[in-house]
């Protein structure tokens, strides 16, 4: 694997590790906070950057996920990966 596969590689997994840590973060800030000490509209708006956060770090795991398969059929140790 190139040295450009790696550095892609690696920043897809803090891209990854950043969407999860914000996730958790917020997380931890809801389940400190009293539903009524925020506005109306908060909680909404909240669930929906958890949300979008969610949806990138599936999005960037599926990536690093289809190459991790790609290199192992790439390096001979496997001759195909099915989806199941």
């Amino acid at each position: 694997m190139s040295d450009y596969q790696n550095m892609l590689d690696t920043e897809l997994s803090s891209d990854l590790d950043d969407r999860l840590s914000a996730i958790a973060a917020l997380g931890d800030v809801l389940g400190s906070v009293r539903a009524d000490e925020l506005a109306d509209d908060s909680i909404g708006q909240l669930g929906a950057l958890v949300r979008r956060l969610a949806n990138d770090a599936n999005a960037l795991g599926a990536e690093l996920w289809g190459r991790l398969r790609a290199a192992k059929v790439a390096d001979g140790d496997c001759l195909q990966l099915d989806d199941g």
